[in-house]
């Protein structure tokens, strides 16, 4: 999957990791106040799920984890979809 990334994001990826300016993925995740809601793929090889799993989110609404790799809403379109509208109906009904 990495290997299709676009080269561009890599590279600013990379490059925003090494230059030290940016806020780490951890201090954005334990700080926003947006909800938020993570779709783990069980079978995919780049992401650590228990990690994500263990961060302390600020505003986390929901986990889902699907039988897929790291392109779930390409793998599982239809269940993606219904787990995204159920995750925007239960933020937006408030």
């Amino acid at each position: 999957d990495n290997m299709r990334t676009d080269g561009k994001a890599r590279s600013m990826m990379i490059a925003n990791a090494i230059s030290g300016t940016e806020k780490s993925h951890r201090e954005i995740l334990e700080t926003i106040q947006t909800p938020l809601a993570f779709v783990l793929g069980l079978n995919d090889e780049g992401i650590n799920g228990d990690y994500i799993k263990s961060l302390n989110y600020a505003n986390c609404k929901r986990f889902y984890e699907l039988e897929t790799g790291h392109a779930a809403f390409v793998e599982a379109p239809a269940t993606f979809n219904q787990l995204l509208r159920i995750f925007v109906w239960k933020v937006w009904k408030k």
